[in-house]
């Protein structure tokens, strides 16, 4: 999905995105976890960089599509929006 990326070469479960480079004026992560989570999804903030920690199984697999429509929609409805509120609730990357 344009403006985003995939922070490292996940292996296993564990995926954090981030807004990719050149994209940052036009998303915010956090404002992305917030659409998401109004969807249902749920995503731990971290930072730095600002980015959205997702635990994924094989449980996952047979909501992935839906998962990857509502992340593109809320791509959309989130871009041009950034949070004030810049805490996170996991772990930072420091």
């Amino acid at each position: 999905i344009p403006g985003l990326q995939v922070l490292g070469e996940p292996e296993a479960h564990l995926v954090a995105m981030a807004i990719a480079p050149g994209y940052e004026d036009a998303l915010d992560a956090f404002a992305l976890g917030d659409a998401l989570q109004a969807k249902g999804w749920f995503h731990d903030r971290q930072k730095p960089p600002d980015s959205l920690h997702s635990t994924v199984s094989a449980g996952n697999a047979p909501v992935i599509e839906e998962y990857l429509v509502d992340l593109q929609a809320c791509v959309e409805a989130a871009a041009g929006t950034r949070l004030a509120d810049r805490s996170t609730n996991y772990a930072t990357l420091e």
